[in-house]
């Protein structure tokens, strides 16, 4: 449990280790806080359709806005400079510019929760989609 009393969902951990295996076709995976259930549950599971890493990333985006705070898990398709092909998954919080401040601290409360469930790559803290770009969480992972 968080310092904010908010626990991960079981259905987070069973659908985040079916993510995670290479024969998964999911891209992504949008998680939000249910304040009423007292959870953080997945708001939006990719279809599986987009297999491009780049084109799936791109259509996440949609669930992102200025009101809303997400945490997303995005499964990441690149090159390393020395020819050799890499897949792993990164984790970001995402902050609209136009949440209320309680919210934030609610997501930020919430963030070393979820961080420590889901075992990923990466992490970072997004409020900026000019900020928020495939080659910058490439970038991240691939250090």
């Amino acid at each position: 449990m968080s310092m904010t009393g908010i626990e991960l969902d079981d259905s987070v951990l069973d659908t985040f280790q079916a993510f995670g295996r290479k024969k998964s076709k999911v891209r992504y995976l949008v998680l939000k806080v249910n304040r009423k259930k007292g959870v953080v549950e997945i708001e939006h599971e990719d279809d599986g359709s987009e297999q491009d890493s780049e084109l799936a990333f791109n259509k996440m985006l949609e669930h992102l806005t200025k009101e809303n705070n997400r945490y997303v898990c995005q499964k990441l398709s690149y090159t390393h400079e020395d020819g050799r092909k890499s897949e792993d998954i990164a984790l970001f919080m995402w902050r609209g510019s136009a949440t209320k401040p309680k919210a934030r601290m609610l997501y930020a409360g919430t963030c070393n929760l979820v961080r420590s469930s889901l075992s990923t790559k990466c992490f970072h803290e997004y409020d900026s989609k000019s900020a928020l770009t495939h080659e910058d969480l490439v970038s991240r992972c691939s250090k």
